[in-house]
């Protein structure tokens, strides 16, 4: 077996031969502008085709397709009534057009029919029932694209794949176990992911791709055999044993990115405890044709794959043309089959691809067709699309390398692999250059090799989907997505801004422990019941209750490790659940509680409420998955009297009004303000269960849910809807619940890494360009000085002119004022502080702040409001103010540069200004509080105000 990567129609960074021949482009369409039929063949020769019949057809009408198959002399291949296509094979040259006539004559509306390919079908290949009729016409000796006559793929030095590789580069294999390391990996954290002590529900994802070595040490366990398939000839699936092995490489690769086991030898996976189903879809010269894709697609669908990775582009045209007829029958037939699958739930991943271009506007192609000698010179290929990468609802993604190889993966900044495609139309950027994976032991010895590519990038999302999915197993495929473009915008400032217009970053960069530590699953409380005696079950939130025995119950829907429920400090129960997923729901009583103790002498009533503590079943100590629920109740001597106690002066929850209450409601937003950041405050007092509540109809309306506080009855949500803040008013009163305040955080459209909802291209260009041309902000307090680079707050760009560098002939006068030496030479045992300096970023580079910056407290909390404690986010360099405030406070006094006020201080920096304009926004502010008060942090400073408003208006939706 030869591993020459000749004939590999992957996106892969892989070698290639290509050999010298001529070829001319096919017609740009039919004679008929209404039709998608290809013209006759100028020979005979065996051709697969496909054919699409029109959206609306149903499986009878399929099978009365299917037996006007052999009058055109062809033998049908794979159907799929369910999306309308078949495939058929013929040697006859107006195959085409004599099926396409004769579905004509039989009343079947037809969609394309055309072939699947450009060179011939090879005799490995040949159906088993013979067509009748014609022979083969002898072979072209200048093969034409597009016609039977040209050299087949197998028989020439033509590069395959799309010539997605670089030629001369192949694999290269380990040559230590000290060589092999997948830096992805450690970049995205997945070794400390795969320690996050939760359960994972099952989850299966399909590789489309090479096959897979089922054997290698590192993937044992990994492949379920009996759902593995070949479909890699005619695109007919073939579960024959060990037909779905890899006999490259290329699939094994992938699959060890996705799924090799955390067991110390090798490499680790993303997903280890993802099962992994080969779908081998390329033939022995590696090309994947559309017959192939589409087999593999269906197949998918079929047999409970929830994810499907894709790190190739289809054979043989890069770029697909829909209003070509040689070319549009094939898209057709693949981009039916994608559609069915993401119908069916699955999320469907795809490379970006490696020439280095701009996959938002494709204007010519010198690499197709990838199944001839030579490939066809600057095609024009504008209006065509990758596939599957640029289907409609699939993720693209983009290759990265790291900036500074010295530095740790999981810290170093990362930025485009000069290979990498790139676009607006890119979804996500993960490691692509230089990983190092699981290959067949068979080919290798070593059994790991090391390749580049943006098939080396897609697995890695493809592994992050697959954590999603076994959390959150009720999730579809589009939710899966969803939750990746949010997660993608925490760590988006790993990412490095491209100087060159060349937009890679999509929605961002996505860390395997932040997904298994943020937007868990959480158990829900869904009863909280009283009853006196054996009378019947009552709501308890609001009830009147008499001073004696009373019996509580409180129930919570799975997940769930642990549910507690206190009544009113009198007595508390508790009880185990299962830890698992879909398991019924668990329920607590209190039997016969005397309410009697609770009543002050001479008081006639007293308010007391019922808490319940639903804990979920990550036990990371960061995770977000607990949840509770509170009722208030009253207990009167004289239950018959509905009293009206005043609130307990220990107390300070208001008892929800019995109607719900709409507060202060921000009107609809302008078009060119979209997407657009909510905050959502309810009543002071409200309780868990009707907080969770609310939330969850942010997200009916469409909204992502951001950070949540449930603390204090304010989360905050992103939306696309114009309407939103009234859409959500209605909702929440709707439901019975009370609100105070719904409105946007900001003025301008929220754009850049922070849009994570998804919106039209169109929306994005404009909130992107609206950003760019906003004004810098102008809350950082910091009078008339220029930022260099800040544009924070009242620090404008420009040079430093407002900023005198101090020579050191003396102390500042403001130390002197303050008597702040003096104070430090005072023998006084002094606790440990820590000072939060809300503000731009601080630099601890810088040596008079050397070591009096604690990384641990450090946050960024300006993408969304949501923290971030990765250093290269709340560090970043381009503003002085954060760094100038901290330096002013806690300077070590050690005769350099600048004194600080008490340098016996340690310093959190918490960033609350957006790298894009410099603004504090509410979302920010809030985050940095919340993450001061839950982190030891004892003084915060604050020299800012928070935009968009210099004064804010209480009153003022």
């Amino acid at each position: 077996m030869r591993r020459n990567a000749a004939r590999i129609g992957l996106v892969g960074v892989l070698a290639l031969s290509m050999g010298v021949a001529t070829a001319t482009a096919p017609p740009a369409r039919a004679d008929d502008p209404a039709s998608l039929i290809a013209p006759a063949r100028s020979g005979a020769g065996l051709m697969n085709y496909a054919i699409n019949l029109s959206p609306g057809a149903g499986p009878a009408e399929l099978e009365r397709a299917l037996a006007l198959v052999p009058s055109a002399h062809g033998v049908a291949l794979a159907s799929y009534p369910q999306i309308g296509t078949f495939f058929a094979q013929s040697e006859s040259a107006s195959f085409a057009p004599d099926i396409a006539e004769a579905l004509a004559g039989a009343g079947i509306k037809v969609h394309s029919v055309g072939p699947t390919r450009v060179a011939p079908v090879p005799e490995g290949e040949r159906a088993a029932a013979s067509t009748p009729g014609d022979k083969p016409a002898p072979e072209p000796t200048s093969p034409q694209s597009g016609q039977g006559g040209a050299q087949s793929g197998p028989q020439s030095g033509a590069p395959a794949g799309g010539t997605n590789s670089v030629r001369d580069h192949d694999a290269t294999e380990a040559e230590g176990a000290e060589d092999i390391s997948n830096w992805g990996a450690a970049a995205m954290s997945a070794r400390e992911a795969g320690a996050v002590p939760v359960a994972h529900a099952p989850v299966t994802v399909g590789v489309i791709d090479t096959g897979i070595d089922d054997m290698h040490p590192d993937l044992a366990g990994r492949v379920d055999q009996t759902r593995s398939v070949s479909c890699a000839a005619n695109g007919i699936a073939s579960q024959g044993y060990g037909s779905w092995r890899d006999d490259y490489f290329h699939g094994t690769h992938v699959a060890g990115i996705i799924a090799a086991n955390h067991n110390s030898i090798g490499i680790d996976g993303i997903a280890p405890q993802a099962t992994l189903v080969s779908i081998k879809a390329a033939n022995s010269e590696q090309l994947m044709y559309p017959e192939y894709v589409t087999c593999g697609f269906m197949w998918a669908a079929g047999h409970g794959v929830d994810i499907v990775n894709n790190s190739y582009s289809m054979d043989p045209w890069m770029y697909w043309s829909p209003t070509d007829p040689e070319q549009a029958a094939g898209l057709e037939a693949a981009s039916r089959s994608i559609a069915y699958a993401q119908g069916r739930g699955l999320a469907v991943i795809a490379s970006a691809g490696n020439e280095g271009a701009d996959n938002d506007n494709p204007t010519t192609d010198s690499a197709s067709p990838t199944d001839l000698d030579t490939p066809i010179k600057d095609r024009p290929v504008a209006g065509s699309i990758r596939v599957p990468g640029q289907v409609a609802g699939v993720s693209q993604v983009s290759a990265l390398k790291r900036v500074d190889e010295e530095t740790k993966p999981e810290w170093t900044t990362l930025a485009r692999a000069d290979f990498s495609n790139y676009g607006t139309t890119i979804d996500f950027a993960a490691p692509g250059e230089g990983i190092y994976s699981t290959v067949p032991t068979s080919q290798y010895a070593s059994g790991y090799a090391k390749t580049s590519g943006t098939s080396m990038a897609a697995p890695h999302i493809t592994g992050i989907a697959a954590l999603i999915k076994a959390t959150h197993p009720a999730f579809t495929g589009a939710q899966i997505v969803d939750l990746m473009r949010k997660q993608a915008a925490i760590d988006y400032t790993r990412l490095d801004a491209p100087t060159d217009g060349k937009e890679y970053r999509g929605h961002g960069f996505i860390n395997a422990l932040t997904t298994m530590r943020r937007d868990q699953l959480r158990p829900t409380v869904t009863t909280l019941e009283y009853r006196v005696g054996k009378g019947e079950w009552k709501n308890l939130d609001g009830a009147v209750l008499p001073a004696g025995p009373v019996t509580f119950y409180a129930s919570a829907a799975s997940p769930i490790s642990h549910l507690h429920m206190d009544v009113a400090g009198l007595t508390g129960v508790d009880r185990d659940g299962s830890g698992k997923y879909g398991d019924d729901e668990l329920g607590v009583s209190a039997e016969n509680v005397d309410l009697s103790s609770l009543l002050p002498e001479g008081a006639d009533s007293v308010t007391a409420r019922v808490q319940v503590s639903a804990t979920g079943i990550n036990f990371d100590r960061q995770a977000d998955d607990d949840t509770g629920r509170e009722a208030t109740f009253t207990v009167s001597r004289d239950p018959a009297v509905v009293p009206q106690p005043a609130p307990d002066s220990a107390d300070n929850t208001v008892p929800a009004p019995a109607t719900p209450t709409a507060g202060i409601t921000a009107p609809a937003r302008a078009a060119e303000q979209l997407p657009a950041n909510y905050a959502v405050n309810l009543p002071k007092g409200a309780d868990k269960a009707t907080f969770e509540r609310a939330a969850a109809q942010a997200s009916f309306l469409g909204g992502l849910v951001l950070a949540r506080y449930p603390q204090f009855g304010t989360f905050f949500v992103q939306s696309a809807s114009a309407s939103f803040s009234p859409d959500l008013g209605a909702a929440l009163i709707k439901e019975g619940i009370s609100y105070d305040s719904i409105g946007p955080t900001r003025q301008a459209p929220v754009g850049g890494n922070e849009a994570v909802v998804p919106v039209d291209y169109a929306t994005l260009a404009r909130a992107n360009a609206a950003l760019a041309a906003s004004p810098k902000a102008n809350g950082a307090q910091a009078g008339g000085v220029q930022d260099g680079g800040a544009q924070a707050g009242g620090v404008q760009g420009g040079d430093e002119a407002g900023v005198t560098p101090d020579p050191q002939t003396s102390n500042g006068w403001h130390l002197q004022a303050l008597r702040a030496l003096e104070a430090q030479g005072v023998d006084v045992m002094r606790a440990p502080v820590t000072v939060g300096v809300m503000d731009q970023s601080i630099d601890d580079t810088v040596p008079d702040l050397a070591g009096q910056v604690d990384h641990s407290k450090s946050v960024a909390c300006n993408v969304n409001g949501i923290p971030n404690q990765d250093p290269a986010a709340w560090r970043w360099d381009d503003a002085t103010h954060g760094t100038h405030v901290a330096g002013s406070i806690a300077a070590k006094h050690d005769g350099v540069g600048v004194d600080g006020v008490n340098p016996t201080l340690t310093i959190a920096a918490i960033n609350v200004a957006s790298r894009n304009g410099g603004y504090f926004y509410p979302e920010y502010v809030v985050c940095g509080f919340v993450w001061a008060a839950e982190h030891g942090i004892s003084v915060t400073n604050g020299s800012y105000y928070v935009n968009p408003w210099k004064y804010w208006m209480p009153g003022d939706p």
